[in-house]
């Protein structure tokens, strides 16, 4: 049977996985040649850390653990708010949600970000993010009859 401190030892060491993974991967994700499809670009390891801390903060109470969730959290803001991921939001609404999800997860454990929130408001209420885009090019508001 586990006890809290092996419960805590474990989580310890899966933050100190998922820094050095964000730290690795977070930026430009992983390219294999050789293997396309096992290639994946940094939003997956942005969204499963982001995931990952959504779960483990219901579960800290120590002061060790604590500061390792709050450490990772701030290193995962910088990555997930990223310039690249908002012009990733701005380019494909269609999946603004999926490419947002590390922030949407960040601001439910108080790290907010008012850019964001907007810039997703932005993508989601855009014909593209639909599947839709206006006749003339332009991105608007789908109306409602």
């Amino acid at each position: 049977m586990l006890t809290r401190d092996d419960l805590e030892r474990r989580l310890s060491l899966a933050l100190k996985i998922a820094k050095r993974a964000i730290g690795a991967l977070g930026s430009d994700g992983y390219r294999d040649e050789a293997a396309l499809e096992d290639s994946f670009g940094p939003d997956k390891p942005l969204a499963e850390t982001a995931m990952f801390l959504y779960a483990a903060r219901a579960v800290t109470g120590s002061a060790r653990l604590d500061s390792q969730v709050d450490e990772l959290l701030r290193d995962l803001a910088l990555l997930a708010r990223a310039d690249r991921t908002a012009f990733a939001i701005a380019l494909y609404p269609t999946i603004c949600f999926q490419l947002g999800m590390p922030h949407i997860l960040l601001t439910q454990l108080g790290l907010k970000d008012a850019r964001f929130d907007c810039l997703l408001a932005l993508s989601a209420e855009a014909l593209a993010h639909l599947g839709l885009e206006a006749s003339d090019g332009r991105l608007g508001r789908l109306e409602s009859a």
